[in-house]
């Protein structure tokens, strides 16, 4: 691996160590001034809605301006919201609440442009055999900084003082900053000719790869149900789980030990089965932590399912990137990934606000229920995940570099 990968992974340790802080500080200050379902579904919805709504220009904009410059100035700028933010603590309940939609949507843009800057530079830095080895540590780290390091973090502090994860969410994403900086005048090479108006070219792409179209669309119908389940989990912790509000953060911390598991053992199993089982055997059992979700009565229950969860969505993820990222052209890969987690994690904010509703008028229980149907959708999809399938594009690549 080199340097510069070294750098991103240190980067990347801030940057989502704070993202995690953030994810639990948001439910939780909101859950402070209110217990509607509703309410709280909402402000996640506002935190996730730029996936639907900001991805297909990100995309663009990385194409044009280079990955490494965007990661630096959106991890900057979020430091500077989040400072912001303690300040808006102060405010009255009425109107802090509509603050505070209003900051997790602005957050939440500039988390589109990180997350895909960081996806769309790995591949410049790393070498195509070893994407998926390094898919593995950075989404290791990811998901121990969201929700190994962060969760219970921002659940401590937020005993402490209401402003006190924020000012400790805005040190970390300054680090990040200064961290990834030396990669930015020269790291990831940017493509000038990739206007806003380019990002048409993005879509095709997608809609031409039967792989990728599909790829993308999958991990959409996970992410009604993996969006939506987080959106109210603070409330599931008290009402269903009857335990105190502050270990919703410590379930994070579990799913983020089976993202650990998933992380370790996925690259092994890969190279002894295939893509096309991993992916399969993810849809087909991603209905069962979800379940027993559902179900669960005592905490250590729901605890198990949470490690499942993290365990099988990391097992996804690792498979689904690595292959997207080796695959695409590098000068169209911003705006091929930015549509494609337009098409993935669009549905995040539908899912938080639907489980939202749902939990307002039909029970958490009813809600975790319905996002199990959902998943057991994927059971079809998986049918229509076969090797050939992945191997066109595959092919397509190597006929182009030999063309070249």
């Amino acid at each position: 691996m080199t340097r510069a990968f070294a750098r991103l992974q240190v980067s990347s340790a801030f940057a989502n160590f704070a993202d995690g802080m953030s994810l639990v500080a948001f439910p939780l200050l909101a859950a402070a001034f209110t217990s509607s379902p509703l309410a709280i579904g909402a402000i996640s919805a506002a935190r996730t809605l730029p996936w639907l709504l900001a991805s297909v220009h990100v995309g663009a904009l990385i194409d044009r301006k280079g990955a490494a410059r965007l990661l630096f100035g959106s991890d900057a700028a979020r430091g500077a919201i989040f400072l912001a933010l303690a300040v808006l603590v102060l405010f009255p309940a009425d109107r802090f609440l509509v603050c505070l939609g209003v900051v997790a949507f602005v957050v939440g843009v500039l988390e589109v442009v990180a997350d895909n800057s960081a996806q769309t530079l790995l591949p410049s830095i790393v070498a195509p055999e070893q994407l998926p080895r390094a898919n593995a540590r950075i989404q290791l780290i990811e998901n121990a900084g969201l929700n190994l390091l962060g969760a219970p973090v921002a659940s401590a502090l937020m005993t402490v003082s209401l402003a006190a994860p924020f000012v400790a969410i805005a040190t970390k994403y300054s680090l990040a900053a200064a961290t990834i900086r030396g990669l930015a005048g020269r790291a990831g090479r940017a493509t000038p000719e990739a206007d806003v108006g380019g990002v048409l070219a993005g879509w095709l792409h997608i809609r031409r790869s039967r792989a990728l179209f599909t790829l993308a669309m999958s991990t959409s119908l996970m992410n009604i149900a993996l969006g939506g389940a987080p959106a109210i989990m603070v409330l599931y912790v008290d009402q269903q789980l009857h335990a105190p509000s502050w270990t919703y953060g410590l379930l994070l911390t579990v799913l983020a030990l089976g993202t650990v598991l998933g992380a370790l053992v996925v690259p092994q199993a890969l190279a002894r089965t295939s893509e096309t089982f991993m992916l399969r055997f993810a849809l087909v059992a991603m209905p069962l932590p979800m379940v027993v979700l559902a179900m669960a009565t005592e905490y250590w229950l729901a605890a198990l399912a949470m490690f499942g969860w993290g365990a099988l969505e990391i097992a996804w993820g690792i498979v689904a990137v690595s292959y997207r990222q080796e695959v695409v052209p590098y000068e169209l890969l911003g705006r091929v990934n930015a549509v494609y987690r337009m098409m993935a994690w669009g549905s995040v904010p539908i899912g938080a606000l639907l489980t939202g509703v749902l939990g307002e008028f039909i029970g958490i229980a009813g809600a975790y229920f319905s996002l199990t149907a959902v998943l057991c959708a994927g059971w079809l999809v998986s049918l229509t995940i076969r090797p050939e399938v992945l191997d066109v594009e595959r092919q397509l690549v190597t006929t182009q570099g030999e063309a070249g």
